[in-house]
Order: C-alpha cells, then sequence, then structure tokens
C-alpha cells in the first residue's frame, strides 16, 4: 500500500540540452546516471538533459522520495523526445527494484494497493522478474494499482520526517532485501488476510478499528519486524510512544520516517507535543485521500 503526501511535493524540472553530458544535481547524480544511460538506450537516442530537483527533504529518509526523483525524471526526459514511458518500462530501466509502490504512485496518485511481485534472485532486471523462483519460470513484470482507495475524510495520517537520520540505500539496502526476502509462506498468507478481510473491507465500509487491527496484524509479518530492529534508539522510542498514544504505527519502507493513522484529524498541540519529545524528526499529518482529491478535482478542470 502506498500513499502520496500532498505537503511534501517534489519539483523536477527537465530539459533537453546541447551538451555531450548529462547536467545532474549533485545530490542525486549517482542515482540518475545509470537509468539516464538506460533510457539513452531504450530510446536510441544521443539526447542529454539537465534536471533539476526541488525538495525540502533529503535523500533516503524513508519516504520513497529518490525512487520519485528518479521516476519523475525518466518521464520528463523521454517526453522531451516525444515519448511517454509506462511503469513497466520503469521498472525495466531499473525504478522499483524492490518495490513499484512509489513508481505506481507517480501514475496513480492518492492511496493505492498494488499487486506487487517477487523478485527473483537470479533473474536479471531488463528480464523482469520470476513470479515464483522455485515453482515456474515465467517472468512478472509490475501492473500498478490494483486499487485506488478513498478512505473517510476524516482519517489521517500523521507522519514523523527524520531531519538527519538516513535510511539503509544502495547495495546495503539490496544487501537487505536479499537476505530477508522472500518472507516465509505462512506471513505472507497472514499479510494476504489481514489486507483482503480486515484493511480494505475496512476502508470500503469505513470502519476505522478494523483497519487499525488489520495495519497492526501486518507490521508483525514479513520483513516489518526485521524493519525496526536495524532503527536507532531514538526512532524505536518514537515507535513505542505513537503506539501507546494512538494504539498503531510503523516505519514506512526501511525507515526511520514513521507514521501512524488516527480517526480524526489531530490539533496544532498534538503535533507539537511531539515534536518537544522527539527532536529528531518533524511532524506533519495529512488526510489519507487529500492526494486524491485533489487530483480529482485537477482533472475535471483539464
Amino acid at each position: 500500500m502506498g500513499i502520496s503526501v500532498p505537503q511534501l511535493p517534489i519539483g523536477v524540472i527537465v530539459q533537453r540540452t546541447s551538451s555531450t553530458k548529462d547536467d545532474l544535481p549533485k545530490a542525486y547524480k549517482s542515482d540518475l546516471s545509470g537509468p539516464l544511460d538506460r533510457l539513452r538506450s531504450l530510446l536510441d537516442t544521443s539526447s542529454h538533459w539537465r534536471v533539476t530537483v526541488n525538495t525540502r527533504l533529503h535523500r533516503h529518509a524513508g519516504l520513497g522520495s529518490t525512487t520519485q526523483v528518479v521516476g519523475a525524471s525518466l518521464i520528463g526526459a523521454a517526453a522531451t523526445t516525444g515519448r511517454t514511458l509506462h511503469l513497466q518500462e520503469l521498472f525495466e530501466l531499473g525504478v522499483g527494484r524492490v518495490s513499484t509502490v512509489g513508481a505506481t504512485l507517480l501514475y496513480s496518485p492518492g492511496c493505492v494497493l498494488e499487486f506487487g511481485y517477487l523478485s527473483s534472485r537470479t533473474a536479471l532486471p531488463a528480464e523482469g522478474y520470476s513470479r515464483h523462483p522455485l515453482l515456474q519460470d515465467l517472468y512478472q513484470k509490475p501492473f500498478g494499482a490494483a486499487v485506488r482507495l478513498t478512505p473517510p475524510q476524516e482519517w489521517t495520517i500523521i507522519l514523523a520526517i527524520p531531519k538527519a537520520k538516513h535510511s539503509l540505500a544502495g547495495t546495503i539496502e539490496d544487501g537487505f532485501w536479499s537476505t530477508h526476502l522472500p518472507a516465509s509462506v505462512e506471513s505472507s498468507r497472514e499479510i494476504a488476510y489481514e489486507t483482503t478481510m480486515r484493511i480494505l473491507p475496512g476502508i470500503l465500509v469505513g470502519n476505522f478499528n478494523e483497519v487499525l487491527a488489520g495495519l497492526t496484524a501486518v507490521s508483525k509479518q514479513g520483513t516489518k519486524p526485521i524493519e525496526e530492529t536495524i532503527q536507532d534508539k531514538q526512532t524505536k522510542l518514537l515507535l513505542k510512544d505513537l503506539r501507546r498514544s494512538y494504539q498503531f504505527a510503523s516505519v514506512s519502507s526501511l525507515g526511520p520516517a514513521t507514521y501512524t493513522l488516527v480517526e480524526h484529524p489531530p490539533m496544532q498541540a498534538e503535533l507539537r507535543h511531539l515534536a518537544d519529545h522527539h527532536e529528531e524528526f518533524d511532524f506533519i499529518s495529512f488526510p489519507m485521500r487529500g492526494l486524491l482529491d485533489e487530483q480529482n478535482r485537477l482533472t475535471e478542470e483539464e
């Protein structure tokens, strides 16, 4: 499940240049160089681009912002040549090696549940990934959003954004996923059950407690418990305090960004209280369906 954060927009501007090399932001040069080279091969072009990124988020905070920047840059670069990139092509270019939630949100912003896929330990990214490495040799490509969700208007995410802490990234992140995936069949079955029997029905009928129970159960399965063990002392304390106050809390991706779900928008005093007790984080809140409403408005205006 992925959610776009309306209060944290990322601006990406891509322009073709007459230069013989790409002009890339220093902070994202290592993330963009390889994908842009692969894009040139895909498009059979010698074009180069200037990429400008405007965001107040630092890289690898655990919010998927780097995926958004790389994906948006590739989509924009292709657009300058008159080409539209599709999700599966982004995947083949290396965006979403472990999860395509972030890439999916580029095409379906809001609150989405994606189909997901299981990566093979042997298949090359350009070949796609196998549906199950032991049972069959068919290659599976990601298909994006299975459904766009519309939670009740009052349901709100409280998000804790690390001011300086970083998540795992690069080869270290790859090593983490390689070590801990795939999850066990039993754990995968539990996640699927809680998602289809509690979380999705709860959102559809507006049963907050059922959704919270499902999220709590899912956060104890798969790699989530392991993701929590690698967090530092301050993030673990934040998780403990959020769960004491709101019942549920989890790290976003590999952390250290952390979130909880509340039934009604919190008072500003609540956010200030959290910020006073957890100075390593900034706190914001936003409705789960807020960006979906905004996207619908923009679509109607078009």
